[in-house]
């Protein structure tokens, strides 16, 4: 399968030159802050998925399918009995990692899955990943595909439903958050050195671990960040961030995002890997809050993965939109999606500002 490792559209020329980035006394990263092994990193730890997005095409029959003609989307869906939105970013996944080809939003096989992966033919190499249909990622493809998503569990409700309501398990919480602290540290102190992302307060919303609001303050030593999220969230950030010296100087405001009223009086809005965790009318809901938290002159930033406009690669990021339409009914934006969906909410001259690895900074102000 080819593989993606190449910039997309939305790389700018402004990247920050390196530097010691230490967050305080822990020690400088800045030799081992390398967006290539981040990229690296992420591309190994998805490659299950990479396997299953197969298999699981397969078991249901898309393969089967696309070797009598292209299709749409919504046609495979009809004619499986399937989701039409999972079918299309399992579809989209597949084009990206070099399955199918799409064209005027059709899908086709590509000589490759005409080859190995079409039952009727003699050359079919499907049986060699049974071993993958035994998976939870494979099952989980296929509940998607079937049923619209495959949410992760925390306890009898589904994890988005308990984030949604605030009634997230704290010892659930704190996994979460420590697992996802891991995954934005490098990209959030990358972002931290970003000389677009100036002032005197920053609110972090659905901020987590906090690593974004400490890096910032290790660099602006004099201003304030406050994390905004649920409270066992916050609690797990505290625990976090205790070792850091600019952990002790975050804030926090326990908030349930779409029920409880925003801090206001800050000039500056972080808001990373949030909105991709929600359908679009959750997106809106919080982008709404954010404008009206945000005073005139004041200006968001939105730190996501970006697909290019063929929504189709980077390939890693196709695989991250599936499992988010898995765990949570969300997606990854393009960038132009993301530009769209906060002139919506009132902002404008949205433009990025910074890329980090598979990562991109969208700035956008209030007037």
């Amino acid at each position: 399968m080819p593989d993606d490792h190449g910039q997309s559209d939305h790389s700018p020329p402004n990247r920050c030159p390196r530097e010691s980035i230490a967050l305080d006394q822990i020690g400088t990263v800045d030799e081992s802050l390398d967006e290539s092994h981040d990229r690296a990193f992420v591309d190994m730890w998805i490659q299950d998925f990479v396997a299953c997005a197969f298999s699981a095409a397969d078991e249901v029959g898309i393969f089967a399918l696309l070797a009598k003609g292209q299709r749409t989307a919504t046609d495979i869906a009809d004619a499986l009995r399937l989701d039409s939105d999972s079918v299309l970013a399992v579809c989209r996944a597949l084009a990206g990692l070099g399955g199918l080809t799409t064209h005027n939003n059709t899908f086709a096989l590509t000589s490759f899955t005409r080859s190995c992966w079409v039952k009727q033919t003699p050359t079919y190499r499907g049986r060699e990943f049974d071993r993958h249909r035994d998976w939870p990622q494979h099952k989980r493809i296929v509940e998607t595909l079937e049923l619209g998503w495959s949410p992760i569990d925390d306890g009898d409700i589904p994890f988005a439903d308990g984030w949604l309501d605030g009634s997230v398990d704290p010892e659930s919480a704190s996994c979460f958050t420590r697992v996802m602290h891991s995954m934005a540290f490098a990209p959030s102190l990358s972002a931290s050195r970003c000389p677009a992302i100036v002032g005197s307060r920053l609110l972090d919303i659905g901020g987590g671990s906090g690593v974004f609001s400490a890096a910032w303050l290790a660099h602006h030593p004099k201003s304030r960040a406050t994390v905004v999220d649920l409270a066992p969230v916050c609690a797990a950030s505290k625990r976090i961030l205790e070792k850091y010296e600019s952990g002790a100087r975050v804030e926090y405001c326990p908030c349930n995002l779409f029920r409880d009223p925003w801090p206001e009086g800050a000039d500056l809005m972080w808001i990373s890997n949030v909105l991709h965790d929600w359908p679009l009318e959750k997106c809106h809901l919080i982008l709404k809050n954010a404008y009206s938290s945000l005073p005139q002159g004041g200006c968001l930033f939105i730190h996501e993965q970006l697909l290019n406009p063929d929504r189709c690669t980077p390939s890693t990021t196709a695989l991250y939109n599936l499992l988010m339409r898995m765990n949570f009914k969300g997606q990854q934006f393009t960038k132009q999606e993301l530009f769209e969906l906060v002139a919506q909410s009132g902002f404008v001259d949205p433009t990025v500002v910074y890329t980090y690895a598979n990562w991109t900074v969208i700035k956008a102000q209030k007037t």
